[in-house]
């Protein structure tokens, strides 16, 4: 096992659109605070409402923000290539035969996904910071212990929304599929589904007070400080519903 995730590791390195993903999302970090404060400038000239870009910004708010932009999209787009490698390069026809139970396979990649999030983690923040540090003073502030707790909470989050990228692209076989699952759940459209869920379980259930959407993974994921309990819970019951049933189905699929 140890063997097969060196070697999926190892792989993703050699993906074109890992690095292009990476590179894009360092860029987009790098140029949030820049556009803010163009946009500050601009509207000066449209109204002058006397409003003023910030000199100082909080270390613990970027940390917060750890996938800026459209990064939670990019880094759902090159774990999906990198789920389907085996497929599309017939590679999986191969490895699948020399293991004891074909699912080893499924589970290795969501094992080295991982470093994959984390990095995009890292590139996320560190963007972030070098773009805020060109126009303001950062102030290392009392919440900085907690904007590394959302930090880590995010990472585990989005590796929750890889189980569903498994079963779709691996397991499942279809590219299509995982890369529309990465646009809609990383640009956070699946808000208007939730909407809907939301009205049929309000007609069923007239005093519901809760919210669909305040449950499910892509949507903590793009709120600035998620509870921590709920993340977790959150996190882990997507994990176990969606990969347990792809490293099952995997196991038992006929690989052509």
């Amino acid at each position: 096992m140890g063997n097969l995730i060196r070697m999926d590791l190892f792989r993703l390195r050699k993906i074109k659109g890992f690095w292009i993903c990476l590179i894009l999302a360092f860029l987009m970090a790098a140029a949030m605070t820049p556009l803010g404060r163009l946009l500050v400038f601009v509207s000066k000239f449209i109204e002058d409402t006397g409003e003023t870009f910030p000199a100082t910004a909080n270390l613990s708010a970027i940390l917060m923000d750890t996938y800026p932009l459209l990064n939670v999209m990019l880094a759902m787009l090159s774990a999906s290539a990198f789920f389907y490698m085996d497929i599309e390069n017939g590679y999986i026809k191969n490895i699948a035969g020399q293991m004891p139970q074909k699912g080893y396979t499924i589970l290795s990649k969501f094992i080295a996904i991982i470093p994959h999030n984390i990095l995009f983690a890292v590139v996320g923040i560190g963007g972030n910071l070098i773009g805020s540090l060109i126009f303001q003073k950062i102030i290392v502030d009392g919440d900085v212990t907690k904007g590394i707790v959302t930090v880590l909470l995010k990472i585990l989050l989005l590796q929750s929304l890889c189980a569903i990228l498994l079963l779709a692209g691996a397991t499942i076989g279809s590219k299509s599929l995982a890369v529309v699952v990465s646009v809609v759940m990383g640009l956070g459209l699946t808000s208007i589904l939730y909407l809907g869920v939301d009205s049929l379980l309000g007609q069923l259930f007239k005093n519901k007070t809760w919210l669909v959407s305040d449950y499910t993974p892509d949507m903590l994921l793009s709120n600035q400080s998620p509870d921590v309990l709920v993340s977790v819970l959150s996190a882990v019951i997507t994990i176990v519903i969606f990969l347990l049933p792809a490293i099952k189905i995997f196991d038992k699929k006929d690989i052509k």
